[in-house]
């Protein structure tokens, strides 16, 4: 019993978001799994925690380690290669994962992977155009939601047989008015309202700006 809660409290600590890094130091050194992938999760973890958890044998501690913010890019390109494949998707969704690792994900045999990719802010225009020919319909969705995706994209995908994607692009902070505009009157109501509901916000955002002004 005794050492039931000595292993509960070690856990409270290491979910604990005031523990200090010094504290979650000596928790790293701790034989429980769950207690080393908790601190791997912690955002006061130090960089040299996620350099020796990029190691290590569990694939839920380095899934940990690839969704962290402060990995940097050295540890994320090493996980960019892992044999478990939700740790590579971890990864490609991390925005922190640099332009030349997303790259390489793009060509990841796992769709999920590239979904992931597809939808990260920091994948760059050229990747996401590679990805907008991807076979998969999520991937091709994903792509049409990134604000980095390039206009003439944009325009294509409003025209995509397929309606997800065509509702990305209504949502898609980057999509200009004159699409938004045509995509009003789309077939299906769930792009047309998204369009309308874009369209609305900016004009509210406009307005907000001109009285701000004083226009």
């Amino acid at each position: 019993m005794g050492d039931e809660v000595l292993v509960m409290d070690k856990y409270d600590e290491a979910i604990d978001p005031q523990t200090t890094p010094e504290r979650l130091e000596e928790l790293a050194q701790d034989e429980d799994r769950y207690i080393r992938q908790c601190v791997a999760r912690h955002p006061n973890a130090p960089l040299d925690i996620l350099y020796q958890f990029s190691s290590y044998d569990s694939e839920y501690v380095r899934r940990a380690v690839a969704q962290h913010p402060d990995a940097d890019a050295i540890i994320l390109a090493q996980l960019a290669t892992d044999d478990d494949r939700e740790v590579r998707r971890a990864v490609a969704g991390n925005t922190s994962t640099s332009v030349d690792t997303l790259t390489q994900l793009a060509d990841d045999t796992n769709t999920r992977v590239r979904v992931f990719v597809a939808g990260n802010p920091s994948t760059s225009v050229d990747t996401l155009t590679q990805l907008a020919d991807d076979t998969n319909t999520r991937v091709r969705v994903f792509v049409a939601g990134n604000p980095n995706t390039a206009n003439a994209l944009l325009i294509k995908f409003s025209r995509d047989e397929d309606w997800h994607a065509r509702r990305s692009v209504a949502k898609n902070p980057s999509t200009q008015t004159d699409i938004l505009t045509l995509l009003t009157g789309d077939e299906n109501e769930d792009v047309a309202r998204a369009a309308k509901e874009a369209l609305t916000t900016r004009s509210q955002s406009t307005l907000s700006w001109a009285m701000s002004v004083g226009c």
